[in-house]
């Protein structure tokens, strides 16, 4: 499983045979990739325009057995947002007070998942506290990060990436240095008959020291070959150029040298490509039609437009990226000197309230729109979400009134009800905070915005008070709609009371009718639909499903239509399931088709359940799997809840009775209310269990009953059942719990599973695997593991708690200056020995001496001041990274060698304070140590 939204973001890559591969950064690929293999948090740190994003875009590519998200936090403004941002990349929402550990959605068996946090040095404290908590979330995750500066946290491991090899003065192979190659590519590309020869080397080579071998300013520099000769750029660059300072640790001074690239630049272009460079440097993106509206802004027409937008993007300054409708982006540090620019003519207050003003405009027409008809149109508000919160947080920074930022909320209800509604939710309480009083029907349809948001987070307080204070405004039949809609959601999934969510439909219609917004009656029709199922009125929801059908067809509603076809058939799937299945078949092309990601997933569930029923239970388990994993990576934890009801009579009907049983009971202990047609068989399967006697049992960990039900999904689906009637023997047969052994001999481990044995070197994440295999299902405490002791007593704790809690400056003022300089060249001796053993493929070897490169550099690191922890202190917190870097570095070694064994472990074994091995299918572990 891969993810597309991988790319290369700077000028450091070279096409070929379609894909990009780097110039000059082998080794640093293969480091990088080694690391990633070890250790849970790595971070590319180094000057910008160097090429960071591309070398972790590279290494992302190397790991086929990843899931790979990228994050990109160059956009984001404040830290607060960093967290959301990256929930929404991972396809979850937050929950208030929950961990971004803790959201994180399963990956599909045998991956990983590798998070990408590029350009994290504006907001580092944040993405320090993002990649932290990530790392909790179990050995499973990598965290990549990109940055000018370390995050500076315990479990970080760096890779500082320096400029590209530039020829010397005097240099006979100057035309295979890696800036000159990479300078030579890009300057064919500009001009297909430029050829490096020995008219042009020199000039070549000069360009290249005089810009330090800095990817990024290669790329502009060598797109001039269009328009001058190689000599002009030299002599040019020479004038102009002042190279990168390299005391300063902030500021001016470390971006002068590459500035002064991007400034050389930007005096070649004509006036209006000025003029809009300037303009566009505001937006983290635009479409073409924003870049128009843009240039029409500072007088170019719109004739001429499309000549300066080429102009801009032959002088890569402005990046065109057309897979589907265009759209246009700026590099980070290009965009950072056209903000500069405005700022030191005193017109960046007035650039911004023009892209405020625009995407203030924009809400307002997609409000209007979303009033009359929704189309995909709507889905607008999805690829601008960037631009309509650069856009709030300026207008809620800056206006001393509420319109723009009033206007840019009002119509994100939609977005909320997909994504982002923690963001959204504070969003609109910042601004209801500032202006807490106002006649605006905006203010009202606002609240109601909020309201929806919080409903989706599961906050059915915020939800109620929101709602109500938006139909009590009385100014907006809009917000009274959605309000009182909002109120029925919570009266149907909080409250359990159809009849109370029927009358705030009934009250949500009369609003909207009043208001003339029939999408949103259409709307409230099929949310009655399944009101009316709760309620037990079955024949009378068909004909209410039918109705909204119809009147979907009528508006041309493409989301309404593939929801309530998806109606029909979940209505229809427990009593006549193959005519179930012809509209539900439809209703997922129809959501699939349109982007509609809570109709997809729901129409899948509904798909499960007529499977279900026709006795197909491998199809049943790979359609209910499928909706499962959607609704977890979107975030419904109420939608969860519906998906592991609709599976309780496939495991049921399979034999998995106990599993069913911990499934009823968590759903019972939860206090959520199952939705009838979402699980029409849940109440009948329920019945089916065996009562339960004696004490109460603890509550079902959530977490893990939604692991376990994945789990036996994918087996179900997996199994070649030819008889359903003799499906539990089959199920008893497979299901015998596998052996495996993990014995220490003298230096090496043998690990023996599924039928393989492998022989590995003596490494502490392989001790500490041992303590976790001979206990599954125990909880076993990070300073115990690093103490040697699982019994927990006093004396390992303190003992570890001695060893970890040394401050990251105390060896500082142990070590004088000739032991750190022993310090540094035993580490160099023991880079040349890993790359040595490497080359040799010799894994014990390079363990060891990867694992004594460790902690000298940590060692070295804390003499020195660097790359120390940024919150000390705290024993168990050093023990968590200590243990989660040894098994880590364990389980790389063990993929390494036995791939099916990593895998297995890799989804069995989380870390943190406390560690655990929790297998997803029993296996018997004979361990000696």
């Amino acid at each position: 499983m891969r993810c597309d939204s991988v790319r290369m973001a700077t000028g450091d890559s070279v096409p070929v045979g379609g894909v990009q591969r780097l110039v000059g950064r082998d080794a640093d690929l293969d480091r990088l990739s080694r690391l990633l293999d070890q250790h849970q948090l790595v971070t590319v740190a180094g000057v910008g325009g160097v090429g960071k994003t591309s070398l972790a875009a590279a290494a992302a590519h190397r790991r086929p057995a990843d899931h790979v998200v990228f994050c990109s936090l160059g956009d984001v403004d404040t830290g607060e947002v960093v967290r959301h941002l990256v929930a929404a990349r991972l396809g979850t929402v937050l929950s208030p007070g929950v961990s971004l550990g803790r959201a994180v959605p399963p990956t599909p068996d045998g991956y990983g998942l590798l998070v990408l946090l590029d350009n994290c040095e504006h907001v580092l404290d944040a993405a320090a506290e993002v990649a932290d908590e990530l790392c909790t979330a179990g050995a499973h995750v990598t965290v990549l990060t990109t940055s000018r500066e370390p995050l500076r946290i315990a479990a970080e491991h760096v890779v500082v990436l320096g400029p590209l090899t530039v020829p010397g003065a005097e240099d006979e192979d100057a035309a295979t240095r890696d800036a000159v190659v990479l300078f030579a590519d890009r300057a064919r590309a500009a001009r297909d008959d430029f050829v490096l020869d020995e008219g042009t080397l020199p000039h070549v080579a000069d360009i290249c020291r005089a810009l330090d071998g800095l990817p990024l300013a290669l790329e502009i520099a060598a797109a001039r070959v269009r328009s001058l000769a190689v000599r002009d750029i030299a002599e040019r660059l020479g004038e102009r150029f002042t190279l990168l300072s390299a005391g300063a640790r902030r500021g001016p001074a470390r971006h002068r040298g590459l500035r002064s690239v991007v400034a050389w630049s930007y005096d070649l272009l004509g006036h209006d490509e000025r003029a809009l460079f300037d303009e566009l440097s505001v937006y983290p993106s635009c479409d073409l039609r924003t870049a128009t509206a843009a240039a029409g802004s500072v007088g170019i027409s719109e004739a001429a437009t499309f000549d300066v937008l080429d102009g801009l993007v032959v002088k890569s300054l402005l990046v065109a990226e057309t897979a589907e409708a265009t759209r246009y982006r700026m590099l980070e540090t290009v965009r950072a000197f056209g903000t500069e620019r405005l700022r030191e003519r005193a017109e960046l207050e007035a650039a911004r309230d023009r892209h405020a003003d625009h995407y203030a405009a924009l809400a307002d027409e997609l409000r209007l729109h979303g009033l009359s008809e929704w189309s995909l149109r709507g889905a607008t508000l999805f690829i601008e979400f960037d631009n309509i919160r650069a856009a709030l947080e300026w207008t809620l920074e800056r206006d001393e009134t509420p319109d723009r930022s009033l206007r840019l909320l009002a119509p994100l209800w939609y977005v909320g009800l997909q994504y982002y509604s923690q963001e959204i939710a504070d969003l609109a309480a910042r601004a209801l905070a500032r202006w807490p009083d106002s006649d605006d029907p905006l203010h009202a349809e606002v609240r109601a915005t909020a309201a929806a948001c919080h409903l989706a987070v599961e906050d059915s307080a915020g939800a109620t008070r929101l709602a109500t204070e938006a139909i009590e405004a009385g100014t907006s039949h809009v917000a009274a709609a959605w309000g009182n809609a909002t109120l029925a959601g919570v009266a149907l999934h909080s409250w359990s009371d159809p009849e109370a969510a029927l009358r705030h439909l009934a009250l949500a219609d009369e609003a909207a009718a009043a208001a003339g917004f029939e999408p949103m009656r259409c709307d409230l029709l099929g949310r009655r639909t399944a009101v009316l199922v709760q309620a037990g009125r079955q024949d009378e929801a068909l004909e209410n499903a039918r109705r909204a059908l119809a009147m979907a067809e009528q508006q041309g509603n493409v989301f309404e239509h593939a929801w309530d076809l998806h109606l029909v058939g979940q209505l229809l799937a427990a009593t006549e399931p193959v005519v179930a299945r012809s509209w539900l078949d439809r209703a997922l092309d129809e959501a699939l088709r349109s982007g509609y990601p809570y109709g997809t997933a729901s129409s899948l569930r509904a798909l499960g359940v007529a499977a279900t029923e026709l006795d197909e239970p491998r199809e049943a388990a790979r359609r209910l799997g499928e909706a499962l994993d959607r609704f977890i990576r979107s975030g419904f934890r109420l939608e969860r809840w519906n998906t592991l009801a609709a599976a309780l009579t496939l495991l049921v009907r399979t034999g998995r009775h106990e599993l069913a049983e911990e499934v009823a009971e968590a759903i019972e202990r939860s206090g959520v209310v199952v939705e009838r047609i979402a699980a029409p068989g849940y109440d009948a399967a329920r019945s089916r269990l065996r009562p339960r006697h004696g004490a109460p049992r603890p509550v079902p960990d959530a977490d893990r009953v939604l692991s376990r039900v994945r789990a036996e999904l994918r087996a179900i689906a997996d199994e070649a059942v030819a008889d359903a009637a003799d499906h539990t023997a089959v199920v008893r047969q497979q299901r015998a719990e596998p052996r495996a052994e993990l014995r220490r001999t003298g230096a090496l481990w043998s690990a023996s599973f599924d039928g393989r044995t492998a022989h590995l070197p003596d490494l502490k994440g392989l001790a500490d695997l041992a303590v976790l295999l001979a206990h599954p299902g125990r909880e076993v405490a990070a300073l115990d593991l690093v103490a040697g002791d699982v019994t927990g007593t006093a004396t390992a704790r303190r003992d570890a708690s001695d060893e970890l809690t040394a401050s990251p400056g105390d060896l500082g003022e142990q070590v004088d200056a000739q032991a750190r300089a022993s310090y540094a060249a035993r580490i160099r001796e023991l880079q040349e020995e890993l790359d040595d053993a490497d080359a040799a493929g010799d894994p014990e070897r390079a363990a060891r001496a990867q694992e004594e490169l460790d902690t000298l550099t940590r060692h070295l690191a804390s003499a020195y001041g660097l790359h120390g922890p940024r919150r000390t202190g705290d024993p168990a917190e050093k023990a968590r990274t200590t243990v989660t870097a040894r098994i880590r570095a364990a389980l790389a070694k063990v993929t390494d060698v036995h791939p099916e064994l990593g895998r297995h472990l890799r989804h069995s074994v989380s870390t943190g304070r406390f560690c655990v091995y929790r297998p997803e299918e029993p296996v018997t572990w004979h361990v000696q140590s």
